[in-house]
């Protein structure tokens, strides 16, 4: 196919996602939606209620979120958190809730025939949390954790840290969770007291969605919060519904800050004031920022990013709450091109505020908000949230006007909403650049981290607001530019008369489909010296053919509203495509494109790099992905299992175009491969597509054998000290390989000692207070995985739960599970797979994996059956196999307080 073929008008799909919708208000105000989707293979229940951080008073910063926590911790009926979290793992239901700006969710993914149970419970939840004095010191200082967590990401804390620049008085300026200290003031009654005001029926809607009896589960929601509220009234002496006044001052002129803080790579964040979410160019504002900064295609992306390369990462957001709103770009930059990216920024954004936008950039723009839409509303939860929002703000039925509103933007209206908002003065920078402490060396006599540490204060820098101005007038006078649904079928593989292996699987829920192809090697082949080849590979593939340049690909793959999207994991690589079912065949001629005509330009080698370097100095920010590096290192040493994920930038720094293309070419001669197409699609493009990926795969190649990494033959620990709030720590054992036949009994281990309910959970978290983050994980590629624990603390509780963490991981083959725990952790773990495989892309990657690794799909298709016939002695046995003292790997990636 011709690039010019591949350039697709934008065609609307007419959604109707609130049709069949039962609305009811009970007399308390309460609304309740329930939709039936029978399609779903479980059901999503939401609680949505319009309180947040907004409602907060001063003196009460991030109680809205405490409550968050403490409404999961215990009611009447379960009075403590491990019973509570017992009864929602029997029912097989995921829970969780967010706090947000302007409301807060509670949530539950539950099988069908338990819905009812799980409405009761997260009912009672809700309406009726014991907040027992106790237990909300316990959670305190989980919370604190969680806090410290949130200090520890530079985006965070500088994104943050610019809200409150900008809204000097008003509560989205403020460091919402709360600090320690403020936070240990909270007593039971301050908890108590918000809910009684905020935790209103007439500010709550509860939704429904799947396949389940609409007018039953509107009949036990009724019943559920039938009571609700007329007690809290009585008590108040008032409804209680009014909101905390809020103040939102004008902006007086453009405001450049300046702030050290801990980042790795300076970040330059911009925004300007906008109206709030029910206004009538919400719409308008959404397409607008999309069109600046929503895609690869998206104009600020080409130009400062592909063309200018004066940034590493750019990106803009519409964000609109109750009654504020802010459009909100942020840059990731060298620390030597801060004054030019901002330069480049301000001159394309007159460039735009002049002529506005090309008639493809908004065809653009809607086909990539319409399959990001399409992708939130994929599970039953994400509709049922939706739903909810909806609902909250106006009426459910938006949630099929939402595109409508989008369509009818025209190119004037966002032009016009451009030079309205997008106005230099009156809008709000931060340079947030680096402290002069590297990480990992802290220098003697630097200043020491403290919990309220966020830098240095903001410095207002006149002469940069004068030159950014003057800069933007010059802009402003330039020359115009030039323009230019029954249920889901079984999952078979297809094999085709080459031999070529296609997994299939129709899922008639919404049309949007996932298809692409997956080989066996990629990291799996890397060594030191290489390490990084793949992923390197794979950024700078995307980008130039030998037909398209970087511009013409993204502009052909944000106009068919479409994600292509590189696959890396530890044995495997390959590509995905996903779009509205009319796209897939020119997108995948797309996908054909990237891996048989890469260019590989020695300055595109150079560009992605630098990305790269970038996105390597952010990964070891995080804490979980350092101390996950740092574990790996250690127990695999210089195996291809333990290279850093994201590659070694020494080794990057060697790496030319011919290198590339080496690595290319082996890699399509001798890397088995399989392509994979999960979604809704017609019989005909169904046909066409599996001819497509059998192109793509081409020839089958012989399966090669990945090398078995060689473990310490002894107890092991390492630590390296970094300048952090927290502490990472892992504790693990080498596990099993991808097809061992202890490995479900080891998955269902881990979903039964871990997540909400389990015994490391409850000890670490619960009882103990010593993190917010605690999981277990196991992992299982081809040649061999690991099981253990991780979670992210204060230094001063490091040491205690390294040794609590250690005792509960080689407590397990000595102290089997019972029967009862067993059963649950079955239900539970069965339950959250299933919502996990709403995903189109999530059952594509498991479906490709399985068939890649195990020549079948066999696993996939029985692990149900397989699940049910597991026992205690199973699991038991399972973990004798791979837990010893003498195995265990201890990963410290402690905190310092810069102390010499």
């Amino acid at each position: 196919m011709s690039a010019s073929t591949t350039s697709t008008a934008f065609t609307p799909w007419t959604p109707a996602f609130s049709r069949g919708v039962l609305a009811t208000t009970l007399e308390n105000g309460l609304r309740i939606l329930v939709r039936r989707w029978e399609h779903a293979a479980v059901a999503g229940l939401a609680i949505h209620v319009n309180a947040g951080y907004f409602d907060e008073a001063p003196e009460a910063v991030g109680i809205a979120h405490v409550l968050e926590h403490l409404c999961l911790k215990g009611t009447p009926s379960y009075p403590s958190q491990e019973r509570l979290d017992e009864a929602f793992r029997r029912l097989g239901a995921a829970r969780n809730a967010a706090t947000g700006y302007d409301c807060t969710v509670y949530t539950a993914t539950v099988p069908a025939a338990h819905v009812p149970a799980a409405v009761d419970l997260l009912a009672e939840c809700y309406t009726s949390p014991l907040v027992g004095a106790d237990e909300l010191a316990r959670e305190l200082e989980v919370i604190i954790e969680e806090v410290l967590r949130k200090l520890d990401s530079p985006a965070a804390v500088s994104f943050e840290r610019f809200l409150g620049l900008m809204f000097p008085r008003h509560p989205i300026g403020r460091w919402r969770m709360g600090m320690p200290e403020q936070l240990r003031s909270y007593r039971r009654d301050d908890v108590l007291a918000f809910h009684r005001r905020f935790y209103r029926p007439e500010r709550t809607v509860v939704s429904v969605v799947g396949p389940v009896d609409a007018a039953a589960i509107t009949g036990c929601i009724a019943a559920a919060f039938s009571a609700f509220g007329a007690d809290q009234a009585r008590a108040d002496g008032d409804e209680g519904s009014d909101p905390l006044p809020q103040e939102l001052p004008a902006p007086t002129g453009l405001a450049v800050y300046q702030q050290h803080g801990p980042t790795r790579r300076p970040l330059v964040h911009v925004g300007y004031r906008a109206p709030g979410v029910a206004t009538p160019d919400a719409a308008a504002l959404d397409l607008l920022a999309t069109m600046l900064g929503g895609g690869v295609s998206a104009r600020l992306n080409q130009r400062l990013r592909e063309d200018l390369r004066v940034v590493t990462g750019i990106g803009a957001l519409q964000h609109a709450f109750r009654d504020a709103g802010l459009i909100y770009v942020q840059m990731s930059v060298d620390a030597d091109k801060v004054e030019a990216a901002e330069d480049a920024y301000v001159a394309e954004i007159e460039r735009f505020r002049l002529d506005g936008p090309a008639p493809e950039e908004r065809e653009r723009a809607l086909a990539r908000i319409e399959t990001s839409f399409l992708s939130g509303l994929e599970s039953a939860l994400g509709l049922a949230r939706s739903l909810a929002w909806f609902e909250s703000y106006e009426s459910y039925t938006g949630i099929d006007e939402y595109l409508e509103a989008l369509r009818a933007v025209e190119e004037q209206e966002l032009l016009e909403v451009g030079r309205r908002y997008l106005v230099l003065d009156g809008a709000t920078v931060l340079e947030f650049l680096p402290e002069d402490a590297a990480d990992g060396l802290v220098a003697s006599g630097a200043p020491p981290a403290s919990v309220t540490h966020l830098g240095d204060p903001p410095v207002r820098m006149p002469d940069r607001e004068a030159a950014l101005a003057a800069h933007a007038g010059r802009a402003a006078g330039a020359a115009p530019r030039r323009r230019t649904l029954p249920a889901p079928e079984t999952p078979s593989i297809e094999e085709s008369q080459s031999g070529v292996r296609v997994v299939l699987c129709h899922r008639p829920l919404i049309p949007l489909v996932t298809a692409g192809v997956l080989f066996l090697g990629g990291r799996a082949r890397e060594r030191p010296g290489c390490c990084g080849i793949t992923r390197l590979m794979m950024s700078v593939q995307k980008k130039d053919t030998r037909r398209r340049s970087a511009a013409e690909m993204a502009a052909a793959i944000d106009g068919l509203g479409g994600r292509l999207a590189g696959i890396t994991g530890a044995d495997t690589y390959g590509w995905l495509w996903e779009s509205a079912e009319r796209h897939v065949p020119p997108g995948l001629d797309l996908v054909a494109e990237i891996l048989s005509e890469p260019s590989f330009l020695a300055e595109r080698v150079d560009a992605e790099r630098n990305v790269l370097l970038a996105a390597i100095q952010a990964h070891e920010d995080d804490t979980a992905a350092a101390t996950a590096d740092l574990f790996r290192a250690a127990l695999y040493g210089d195996h291809p299992y333990g290279l850093p994920v994201l590659g070694a930038a020494a080794d990057l720094a060697a790496l030319t175009s011919d290198r590339l293309r080496q690595w290319h070419r082996d890699g399509l001669q001798q890397d088995p491969a399989v392509a994979f197409l999960v979604g809704d699609l017609s019989r005909a493009r169904t046909r066409l597509a599996i001819e497509q990926l059998t192109a793509l795969v081409g020839a089958p190649r012989a399966r090669w054998r990945v090398d078995e990494p060689t473990f310490p033959g002894a107890p092991l620990a390492v630590t390296r000290r970094r300048r952090k709030q927290q502490s990472g720590i892992m504790i693990g054992c080498p596990g099993l390989h991808a097809t061992s036949p202890h490995r479900l009994a080891l998955e269902l281990l881990r979903a039964a000692v871990g997540g909400p309910g389990g015994r490391v959970s409850l000890e670490l978290r619960g009882r103990r207070s010593l993190a917010y983050v605690v999981q277990t994980f196991a992992s299982f590629p081809v040649a061999s995985g690991a099981i253990g624990i991780f979670l992210a603390c204060a230094a001063e509780k490091e040491d205690e739960a390294v040794s609590r963490a250690r005792e509960l991981l080689l407590s397990l083959p000595a102290q089997p599970l019972s029967t009862t725990e067993v059963d649950i952790a079955r239900t539970y773990y069965l339950g959250a797979r299933a919502a996990g495989l709403q995903s189109a892309r999530s059952l594509a990657a498991e479906l490709a994996g399985c068939a890649l690794v195990e020549d079948s799909i066999e696993s996939f298709l029985t692990q149900e059956q397989a699940m049910a016939a597991l026992c205690p002695e199973h699991l038991q046995d399972a973990a004798r196999v791979v837990i010893a003292p003498r195995s265990v790997v201890v990963a410290r990636l402690t905190a310092d307080d810069g102390a010499p």
